[in-house]
């Protein structure tokens, strides 16, 4: 998108409508999940532990494993916009995966965090599911500052 692409604090003003977007997803996701939902986003979070092993965030399996929470709401509007703001952030998202990968730690409080939000939507606490999706994002935006993207 060129307006990103000529502006870089654009990427926070997309960051911020995928937030909650996202927030409400988890929240929306614990009382609408199904046992296929469920299935969906526990293999995900299988391939994620695998590739972690390897001190690998792949973002494919990371982005799906967010689709697969949008994807519990039910509501295709809401998958379809989320994968639509991806596609936004196009580069932009490997470029901070790869950074990601350079610390052990940020790979295993990746998968943890993933983890926590799984559970909460599996025991259908859905305050809970929002507010650990909300500090999952909140972590990615701190990562993002770590790495040099500033919003101006």
């Amino acid at each position: 998108m060129q307006i990103i692409e000529e502006d870089e604090s654009k990427f926070f003003d997309l960051y911020e409508i995928r937030k909650d977007i996202e927030i409400a997803s988890a929240y929306m996701a614990a009382n609408k999940r199904t046992d296929s939902d469920l299935a969906i986003m526990k293999n995900i979070l299988n391939k994620m532990k695998e590739n972690a092993e390897k001190v690998i965030i792949e973002r494919t399996d990371d982005l799906e494993f967010h689709m697969a929470v949008a994807a519990a709401t039910h509501n295709l509007l809401r998958t379809h916009i989320l994968k639509n703001i991806f596609d936004l952030f196009g580069d932009f998202i490997r470029h901070v995966a790869n950074k990601l990968n350079q610390d052990r730690k940020n790979v295993i409080l990746n998968i943890d965090q993933h983890e926590g939000i799984f559970k909460a939507i599996k025991e259908g606490d859905s305050e809970r599911a929002r507010d650990l999706m909300n500090e999952h994002l909140t972590w990615v935006v701190n990562v993002w500052w770590k790495f040099g993207l500033k919003k101006t």
